[in-house]
């Protein structure tokens, strides 16, 4: 995953929630984060198991990595791109007015959250929405889909939707959740390319 998102050079990471699993491993999360490395910053928001599980002084673990967590605040990246971000729906207190909060009408704005059904709050509010949580189903059977989705994925397993004029992708993640297996839902790095 480093190596592939090295190559790729992008000029902002993202990182939509749940980078950590139950047994709270912030250790190995730091070990990620400091090798991710992007002109315009890396940027996280909280999943339900950062909610679950939170790590002490969160703020400066982050910071100390080298990311910045958006916890219902809003950002400048560049001259009228502003990142927006929300706590989980599932785990946390997502708000919509303290985000939003300050940030210019007329700027270009990405909402980021992990739970996906939250889309049903921001869309109209933002230009691009990205999100996370249901790892594109985890397991899925052909004709049938998946399994099992996490609550709070909606009819939003994975990839483009659109509502009130704005995109939102669903990523399905590198990792996985309860059962550590894929089955026709491959792990994904999401690379997005917004032009003017």
């Amino acid at each position: 995953m480093l190596q592939l998102v090295a190559a790729e050079r992008p000029d902002l990471i993202v990182i939509t929630g749940d980078s950590i699993n139950i047994t709270s491993d912030y250790p190995g999360l730091r070990d990620v984060l400091i090798q991710l490395h992007a002109p315009l910053g890396v940027w996280v928001v909280r999943g339900n198991h950062e909610d679950w599980w939170p790590v002490k002084n969160e703020q400066e673990f982050y910071a100390s990595a080298g990311a910045t967590l958006l916890l219902n605040s809003s950002r400048e990246v560049r001259d009228g791109v502003w990142l927006v971000g929300f706590d989980d729906l599932y785990g946390g207190r997502p708000d919509a007015e303290k985000s939003f909060a300050g940030v210019p009408e007329s700027a270009y704005k990405i909402a980021l959250f992990h739970s996906p059904t939250f889309f049903e709050k921001v869309a109209g509010r933002c230009d691009l929405a990205l999100a996370g949580h249901t790892h594109g189903g985890q397991v899925r059977l052909p004709f049938i889909g998946p399994l099992w989705l996490p609550p709070f994925s909606g009819s939003f397993i994975a990839g483009w939707f659109e509502h009130q004029g704005t995109r939102m992708f669903v990523g399905r993640g590198v990792g996985t959740s309860i059962v550590d297996v894929r089955f026709l839902s491959r792990p994904e790095i999401a690379i997005i390319t917004v032009a003017p």
